[in-house]
């Protein structure tokens, strides 16, 4: 019992520095098409609250559905969670193309931030606060006669420092922000595994969904200017032509 509850304060732990690590990839990879503003950064955030927001409400809301002593049920939900947050972080590797064709498409910043960041992390957010209120549910299973929670909310935060560090200072400069996602999707399919036994098929298809490659933004680069504070580069692809400052689009 004592290793079990272990597990879950471990899991949460990870779950935290997943989710910050989540956040901040999110904030890179939109500005890249449409800046770093304080619109884009509400926009982020009200996404980010809103999809925690659902999770845990949803999450909640199962648990009252399904009042069963069985411990192994709601375990399995949670291994659906992660099952459904590494299959919504592989599909970061399309948030490209969705951006172009938003600019392309010629929408508003306001509409299009939101579409585009509501594809991003919402998924992801819901399944991030449905698994928390699952973890605060198991634990206390585990432990009915000492509260958990301040534990877990601890463990989790600790994590989100420690992962952000690590993402921010290592991992986003040398090894890509779309690489640390497939590292984090590939981590959230073992958790699932490793939380409960689900469908291999799932899983297979998983790994097929992983190493289709990303498609790779290709341009002809007219005119670059790299100075002491920022690097303006003009872009030409099929369509559109592309000024970028400091690698984000401006204007096309």
């Amino acid at each position: 019992m004592k290793n079990k509850l272990i597990f879950f304060y471990l899991l949460s732990f990870v779950e935290g520095g997943m989710m910050l690590t989540t956040e901040l990839a999110s904030t890179r990879k939109i500005s890249v098409f449409f800046g770093s503003s304080l619109y884009v950064w509400l926009i982020v955030l009200c996404i980010t609250m809103t999809g925690l927001a659902v999770g845990y409400y949803w999450a909640n809301n199962m648990i009252e559905k399904k009042d069963t002593t069985d411990a192994n049920y709601h375990q399995k939900k949670l291994s659906l969670m992660f099952l459904i947050l590494s299959f919504s972080l592989l599909l970061w590797k399309y948030n490209g193309d969705i951006a172009l064709t938003l600019i392309q498409m010629e929408w508003s910043l306001v509409s299009a931030v939101v579409l585009d960041a509501l594809i991003l992390l919402f998924a992801p957010m819901l399944a991030y606060g449905a698994i928390t209120t699952l973890l605060f549910f198991l634990s206390q299973k585990v432990n009915s006669n000492q509260p958990v929670y301040g534990k877990i909310l601890a463990l989790s935060t600790f994590g989100s420092v420690l992962f952000a560090v690590i993402s921010v200072l290592i991992l986003f400069p040398y090894v890509g922000i779309q690489n640390t996602l497939f590292i984090l999707s590939i981590l959230a399919l073992t958790l699932a595994f490793v939380c409960y036994k689900i469908n291999w098929l799932f899983g297979l298809m998983m790994m097929l969904l992983l190493l289709i490659p990303e498609k790779k933004i290709r341009g002809k680069v007219l005119y670059q200017n790299d100075g002491a504070f920022s690097s303006v580069m003009v872009i030409d692809d099929n369509y559109t032509r592309y000024l970028m400052v400091n690698y984000i689009i401006q204007s096309y």
